[in-house]
């Protein structure tokens, strides 16, 4: 079997999003198939992915028409062989594969939608092909023609896979279509190498995490760092500690300094040891608009760590009010302010919450669940 793996994901390097699906085409490579994967190009390639191409997967970096990375020369010949080729996209660098499958990772909401070239291309050679939908923004219907487009794609798929019960129910809704060729699967996590660990002590103060790109359109640090920026809580003794790398890194740190919070949150960066970050902290803080099943949130449960987050995508099929953490109702800032206030009464509790944590999710997340996919995809060739 030749399969091509693409993954849509436009806005970094690597994120939790793409974890999945090279696992399930690593599984691939295993068992003697031909994969192809088509990513974007970044100027750093992610290791996972150098790992793909040296046990044999093919990779295909496409770069979008018009990007700022080229050169002249390199555009000029990009815009000649445009004229030579009228349909020219990013899409030119498949066209000639040889594939009896496609399995499309999605990063955002509807991101088919800005890529005609590939649902040309599996049109256009009649392939069998699946996707995966690992983020859904709650509230985001679309125009009659875009959201035709849209579920027509999903109901013409092999197989959906979707991250949590929530991001199909929100797809449904958002559709208005019941999908009957629907998966729910677990994104993985490394748990031989997460462990539960001993609790800080909280009386030298309450130290937050949030582990998370830094893109405040969805994961919410702006509204967070002003939630914490209350008379009351300047008077406390806390600490909030970002971890990640994003596009509004500079944004986040005028913030902070803005409500003179410099001296309790700080922007610490992309930390690789997941238990170096929860050896330190007594809670994830996430407040997000959208998710499907945040990494970080089954992270900082193997570990022994509770979490404040907003109900949205699976958060609420892990925490649970007042036993795994707390649940802010929706990204609203008199919301967020009383559920922070209502841990921080209970901030004595969250070691015992760390532990349920714990329990709840080697209890609820399977850890193979790359192998559902490959197993379905495998049967249904």
């Amino acid at each position: 079997m030749n399969i091509l793996f693409v993954s849509l994901m436009q806005g970094s390097p690597w994120g939790g999003s793409e974890e999945l699906w090279v696992k399930v085409a690593s599984e691939f490579l295993a068992n003697n198939h031909k994969v192809f994967f088509c990513v974007k190009k970044w100027v750093d390639i992610n290791d996972k992915l150098r790992k793909l191409e040296e046990r044999g997967g093919i990779g295909l970096y496409r770069e979008p028409p018009g990007s700022k990375k080229k050169s002249l020369v390199e555009r000029v010949a990009r815009k000649l062989l445009r004229k030579r080729r009228k349909n020219g996209t990013e899409w030119d660098i498949i066209e000639n594969i040889e594939v009896d499958y496609v399995f499309v990772n999605f990063g955002g909401n509807y991101d088919i939608l800005c890529h005609e070239g590939l649902v040309t291309f599996i049109k256009k050679k009649d392939l069998k092909y699946s996707v995966l939908l690992q983020f859904n923004t709650e509230n985001s219907p679309l125009p009659d023609l875009e959201r035709f487009m849209v579920k027509s794609f999903f109901l013409n798929a092999d197989i959906l896979f979707f991250v949590s019960k929530r991001n199909l129910e929100v797809y449904s809704r958002n559709l208005v279509e019941k999908f009957n060729n629907a998966i729910i699967v677990n994104n993985p996590v490394n748990s031989e190498y997460l462990h539960l660990l001993p609790f800080p002590e909280i009386s030298l103060g309450l130290n937050m995490a949030c582990v998370a790109r830094l893109e405040t359109s969805i994961k919410g640090q702006d509204l967070l760092i002003e939630a914490l920026s209350a008379d009351v809580w300047k008077k406390r003794n806390w600490s909030l500690n970002f971890y990640g790398t994003g596009v509004d890194y500079n944004y986040i740190n005028d913030l902070i300094s803005f409500y003179q919070l410099n001296d309790k949150i700080k922007l610490l960066g992309y930390e690789k040891n997941i238990e170096k970050i929860w050896i330190d902290n007594h809670i994830l803080v996430l407040v997000s608009n959208s998710e499907g099943t945040p990494l970080s949130l089954i992270e900082a449960m193997y570990c022994g760590r509770g979490a404040l987050v907003t109900d949205v995508g699976g958060n609420s099929t892990l925490i649970s009010e007042n036993y795994t953490g707390f649940l802010v109702s929706s990204q609203n800032i008199t919301l967020i302010r009383e559920k922070l206030e209502i841990m921080w009464e209970q901030k004595k509790m969250l070691e015992k919450y760390g532990l349920n944590a714990n329990e709840k999710v080697r209890l609820v997340n399977k850890l193979n669940d790359h192998m559902v996919i490959y197993n379905s995809i495998y049967k249904s060739r």
